[in-house]
């Protein structure tokens, strides 16, 4: 654990120093007068990416809808949580998971189910962003025919592919509990071993709502319909940003871009590699580097808009919910 988070930290000093590099290189004051013209657009950015938030969220609910029945908002509010989390903390894209496994249990879904759905969740959600870069891929080939950075981009792909492949695999043969197995033979204490009642109930829930084909597969597209909304948060961006492109450029930015942050999970934030990729790829598409620098800088205010207040939102529940248990166990 301890190499692991020595890892991240290294990762993300690398990230930051790229960054840094970066914005040196191309200017702080440029870019701050291209953010500063954008102005309010940038509010419209963080408008627009609720939408995607909410596609992603009703896909959750669409997939518990066989088991359970949650409102919209509960859906559209615990990946807000999830996604601030993970967007701005150092958690490998793992701890915003783990915050919305905790804030669906507080609304009463059963612990079993909230693992298992999530769990489902994070795999639909690589699973349709596989497809969205494909079709990123099959733009550029299009718009360019350019051999080399698509080959890397496929290769990628079918990466991410084989991966997702296996952890559904794992899945279906029982992930908690070959975790659980895995804690006892490491640690070998008690506590581990009482996970293992709870362990078989989450993989048997996991069995149960992937045997509901239709709730899969409409949950699905719905996470593909979010891909295909953030197209249009760049499309306003550079739109505001004064450097407007059609939305066959705006697709290829997006969908190849998101496919690199998600590479890079292990650096907070994909801090440098998002403002490296998305230079490269907009050189591509004969997009300046001031440009494509100011749209990811823009793709930044919009995630400390919504994630500032998502991460308060969370610690003001968090600290409810340690409170209401401190008075049921003082009551009793």
């Amino acid at each position: 654990m301890n190499r692991i988070k020595l890892l991240v930290r290294v990762l993300g000093l690398l990230g930051l120093a790229l960054f840094i590099v970066l914005i040196v290189r191309q200017g702080v004051g440029e870019l701050a007068a291209s953010l500063a013209a954008a102005g309010f657009g940038l509010l419209a950015l963080a408008g627009w990416h609720v939408l995607t938030m909410s596609c992603d969220g009703l896909a959750l609910r669409q997939l518990m809808k066989p088991e359970t029945r949650i409102s919209a908002g509960t859906a559209i509010w615990t990946r807000w949580l999830q996604e601030s989390v993970n967007n701005l903390l150092p958690v490998m894209q793992i701890g915003g998971n783990l915050v919305k496994v905790r804030a669906l249990m507080r609304r009463g879904i059963s612990t079993d189910l909230a693992g298992a759905s999530v769990v489902i969740d994070v795999t639909l959600t690589v699973s349709t962003q596989i497809l969205f870069t494909l079709l990123g891929l099959m733009l550029l080939l299009w718009h360019l025919g350019s051999g080399d950075i698509a080959g890397s981009v496929l290769a990628g792909a079918a990466v991410m592919s084989l991966a997702i492949a296996g952890f559904y695999q794992v899945q279906k043969r029982g992930l908690f509990s070959m975790l659980t197995g895995l804690l006892n033979r490491i640690a070998k204490r008690p506590d581990w071993q009482a996970l293992a009642g709870g362990a078989q109930a989450m993989d048997e829930m996991i069995a149960s709502l992937y045997r509901h084909r239709r709730a899969l597969y409409q949950s699905a597209a719905l996470h593909l319909l979010a891909w295909f909304v953030g197209i249009g948060e760049v499309w306003l961006a550079l739109y505001f940003l004064g450097t407007p492109v059609g939305l066959v450029e705006a697709a290829l930015l997006e969908s190849l871009g998101r496919a690199l942050r998600t590479a890079a999970f292990a650096i907070p934030g994909a801090v440098g590699v998002q403002e490296g990729g998305f230079i490269v790829f907009g050189a591509l598409l004969g997009l300046p580097a001031g440009a494509a620098l100011s749209l990811s800088l823009a793709k930044r205010v919009r995630e400390l808009l919504l994630g500032l207040p998502g991460l308060l939102a969370w610690q003001i529940e968090s600290q409810r919910a340690a409170l209401s248990q401190l008075r049921e166990g003082a009551g009793q």
